[in-house]
């Protein structure tokens, strides 16, 4: 008989999400990481799975500990009592927390504590699986792992299990390389501390669980656990349980082809139907739906549908099955709906932000000078820009690297913007 395996990524219990809006922020606690767990619980209980595997940072912090305990001890007797059982590793969340959590809960088995490798084997009716896991000594580990470590196989399926940073070698996340992984002699690999799941299959069986919820908007797509069919020693089937209680999404709307701001909401609704229907397919449709919204293509619609949209941040916009559906926030993307090449004849202001931004556009196209003038260009607002980002009032943890593509985004954006205005108020001069 087939082993169920259910693989359980990041949890962080003790975080709340944010950027809610007003009424859905008071109902945090039914869309935060202890309702993603609860469900799991639910779902691992009702699909009568066999062993549960947790991937690490089970907790957010450390001063976490009374808030996380009742909710991980409840779903976890809840989990023995049906005859499953529990084993993880700590990340470097719940490097300290977790070693005193096992402590309290004897049905848990805390695998590799101080940075030691540990297996474990699972053994039902002829099937096993051996996992092989190792837990965080301390909150900073800046060497690899699995450095002069050499694994032994048991019979049966070999799975590892590790809290990692995979392939960033100056990370202080106890850094690992693809190529360590892929040589070390195992099966696959269960990984936690990135919260973005890897597309993991049959063929393709190492990579990041992801967080079983989304924790704040950053965090796209559908999340939950992933459940391994292990039989006659292999994996047979792989499925992703998409239950978490808030997903957060990306929608763009294209206004070129509108020719009326009052359009934009009717287009928007039509999309947020489709995006109902799409995630009312989960395994367990979640309870809201957060969207941040980009609004692009050539049109002078832009600023009145920014506008209007951010009048509606608060409202609920569900359509169908879905409980609650809202705008996390509208990014004006759009172009100005005019002839750059026209404009950058002039000799005035207009005409040199319209020579900057038609320098913007393809660059293949370009003298080796326009090049080089385009990349100054693009130098020097990303100096400004990361400068901006990494100023310590908004800063809440590691600021965001910053692309290439992320600042050119930008500019052309607000460049766009600013030539409108110049536009309107050269128009509202000569008037």
């Amino acid at each position: 008989m087939p082993i169920k395996l259910l693989a359980i990524g990041d949890m962080h219990l003790g975080r709340r999400p944010s950027r809610l809006p007003g009424e859905l922020a008071n109902q945090a606690s039914e869309l935060s990481p202890q309702k993603g767990w609860e469900q799991t619980v639910e779902q691992a209980i009702h699909n009568q799975v066999d062993l549960v595997v947790l991937a690490g940072d089970l907790v957010d912090r450390e001063d976490n500990f009374f808030e996380a305990f009742r909710p991980l001890e409840t779903g976890i007797n809840a989990l023995v009592d049906a005859g499953i059982e529990v084993v993880g590793i700590s990340g470097n969340h719940d490097v300290s927390v977790l070693p005193r959590l096992a402590k309290q809960l004897s049905q848990f088995k805390l695998l590799g504590a101080n940075g030691q490798w540990e297996t474990h084997r699972f053994e039902t009716q002829g099937e096993s699986v051996t996992l092989h896991g190792w837990s965080y000594p301390k909150p900073v580990v800046s060497d690899s792992p699995l450095e002069g470590h050499t694994f032994e196989r048991a019979p049966g399926l070999n799975l590892g299990l590790l809290h990692c940073d995979r392939d960033q070698a100056d990370s202080r996340y106890a850094p690992v390389t693809s190529q360590e992984l892929r040589q070390a002699g195992l099966d696959g690999w269960l990984l936690g501390h990135i919260h973005k799941p890897d597309a993991l299959t049959t063929q393709s069986l190492s990579g990041y669980l992801g967080s079983i919820t989304g924790l704040h908007v950053g965090e796209l797509g559908p999340r939950g656990p992933w459940l391994l069919e292990i039989d006659q020693g292999r994996v047979e089937t792989v499925t992703h349980w998409t239950l978490a209680p808030l997903v957060w999404t990306q929608l763009t709307l294209d206004l070129s082809p509108l020719t009326d701001p009052e359009q934009a909401m009717d287009a928007l609704l039509q999309e947020i139907r489709r995006l109902d229907q799409e995630v009312s397919t989960y395994l367990q449709p979640p309870q809201a739906v957060g969207i941040r919204l980009f609004l692009s293509g050539q049109s002078d619609f832009g600023g009145a549908v920014l506008e209007a949209l951010c009048d509606k941040q608060n409202d609920n916009l569900a359509v169908g099955d879905i409980q609650t559906i809202f705008l996390e926030s509208i990014h004006d993307q759009t172009t100005a709906a005019i002839d750059l090449d026209l404009l950058a004849q002039r000799a005035d202001h207009i005409g040199r932000l319209a020579r900057s931004l038609l320098l913007l556009d393809q660059p293949e196209s370009q003298s080796p000078n326009a090049r080089d003038q385009r990349a100054a260009l693009i130098r020097a607002a990303s100096e400004q820009l990361t400068a901006l980002a990494n100023e310590a009032r908004w800063q809440h943890g590691q600021a965001d690297t910053l692309t290439e593509a992320d600042v050119l985004m930008h500019i052309k954006q607000s460049g766009h913007q600013l030539l409108r205005e110049w536009l309107l108020q050269a128009e509202e001069w000569a008037s």
